[in-house]
């Protein structure tokens, strides 16, 4: 004969002794009945709401976490790019660090031409063994100001009232200062509409071609592109020689510029430029 499946007996007393409980006000004898259904669906109590606090990934404060944080991101930036193979071509990298500067106050120190000492005329003699060659001296000048953006091959300097474009071949050292700049722009999309997210995934290339600054951010400009924007405008270039030129930008080529003044027309090389500024900013 079968058993039943909650009281285990061949004469079922499940529902006698249910009944009964309901009926009994008395809680001892439902207990007892408890006892012998093993298998009855115990109700659980009710959980008691607690607050959850989330433990600390690092014993460490948290200025002192995010500091190191900066440290580890920068110590992997520098071996992503030792472990890349040499291309003085490749400048992506370099972009992108200085990027993540963006809006920070910077001082720049930058290189431009050699200064060859004169030596003085002096009468020929007979031959002597000859004298050990002067060295050369490498001029520097130091730049500071908010670090608005950088290219495949330049970084602009905004300072009061002009914008200073300098080659990466100029930079000797580049350091950020304690100094907190307003207006400081994220790189990231993070306030983008929602018509520019959707622009961006379904019309990436029409949509980022209309946009320089989107085209510098994704894939990096060259400066003579990045001074298509300010064509008629007033500029001032440092050149090798010391010389400084003035005058309105005309032209901007990947290999020269040309300015002109009231002394008429000047094309300066690009590899000639020390540093180019584009002055009366407002």
């Amino acid at each position: 004969m079968s058993r039943c499946s909650k009281c285990k007996k061949e004469k079922c007393i499940c529902d006698h002794e249910f009944n009964n409980a309901e009926e009994s006000s008395s809680s001892s004898q439902f207990d007892e009945f408890l006892d012998d259904c093993v298998e009855f669906p115990f109700k659980c109590p009710d959980k008691i709401r607690t607050r959850r606090f989330s433990s600390p990934n690092s014993p460490l404060p948290p200025d002192e976490l995010e500091e190191l944080q900066r440290c580890i991101e920068a110590a992997n930036d520098l071996l992503r790019s030792i472990g890349n193979e040499s291309d003085p071509e490749n400048t992506r990298q370099l972009q992108l660090h200085f990027l993540s500067l963006q809006g920070e106050f910077v001082e720049v120190k930058l290189s431009f031409g050699e200064i060859v000492p004169e030596e003085p005329e002096v009468p020929e003699e007979p031959e002597e063994p000859e004298e050990p060659e002067v060295p050369s001296v490498e001029k520097t000048e130091v730049v500071k100001g908010i670090l608005a953006t950088a290219g495949r091959n330049f970084i602009q300097i905004n300072s009061i009232g002009k914008f200073i474009f300098i080659l990466y071949e100029r930079l000797i050292s580049l350091s950020r200062e304690d100094f907190k700049a307003s207006g400081h722009q994220e790189q990231e999309f993070i306030d983008a509409d929602r018509t520019t997210r959707r622009e961006m995934v379904l019309n990436f290339g029409d949509f980022v071609s209309k946009r320089p600054e989107l085209v510098n951010l994704f894939f990096g400009i060259q400066l003579h592109i990045q001074l298509l924007n300010y064509l008629g405008d007033d500029v001032k270039v440092k050149t090798d020689d010391h010389i400084i030129i003035e005058g309105t930008l005309f032209e901007a080529d990947e290999g020269k510029i040309r300015v002109e003044n009231r002394n008429g027309s000047t094309e300066i090389n690009m590899d000639q430029i020390c540093f180019l500024e584009v002055i009366n900013m407002k």
